[in-house]
């Protein structure tokens, strides 16, 4: 059977005995009942053994660390001088983009419009004269 199915039987069998959803604190429990039953003639035991290994993982091997670092041939090295090129050329964008005369910020302001009272577009251009209204694609509806 699948670690899948197998894992499926073993909650549904708990799910059966308990009600609601699993405790933390159990989950390791049903997890190694299902690694048990799943490991026949220890094939699971010595498959994640060797990942274990084969990652360097456990026991740490140097070697094996090392192997896996890649290797920089100096033809794909960058050359001198890349870096202050990429930094002078970010500073440059940076400083055209946060200086840009256009990003002026509005301090908000209150109405001086009295709760409840509606609001015309005469008011909010007295307020931001630079105010205007969108026109609607559709008609209003007149509700009574």
């Amino acid at each position: 059977m699948w670690p899948k199915g197998k894992w499926r039987e073993i909650l549904s069998a708990w799910k059966q005995k308990n009600r609601g959803t699993l405790p933390k604190d159990q989950f390791p429990a049903l997890l190694r009942k299902v690694l048990e039953e799943l490991n026949q003639d220890n094939v699971i035991s010595s498959n994640l053994k060797s990942e274990f290994r084969a990652c360097s993982i456990h026991p740490i091997d140097r070697q094996q660390v090392l192997k896996r670092i890649p290797v920089q041939n100096s033809s794909t090295s960058i050359p001198d001088g890349t870096g202050k090129q990429w930094r002078r050329s970010l500073q440059e964008f940076l400083s055209a983009t946060r200086t840009s005369e256009n990003t002026t910020k509005t301090k908000n302001c209150r109405t001086g419009i009295a709760a409840g009272r509606s609001l015309v577009e005469e008011d909010f251009t007295a307020i931001h004269p630079a105010y205007t209204v969108k026109p609607r694609n559709r008609p209003l509806l007149n509700v009574l």
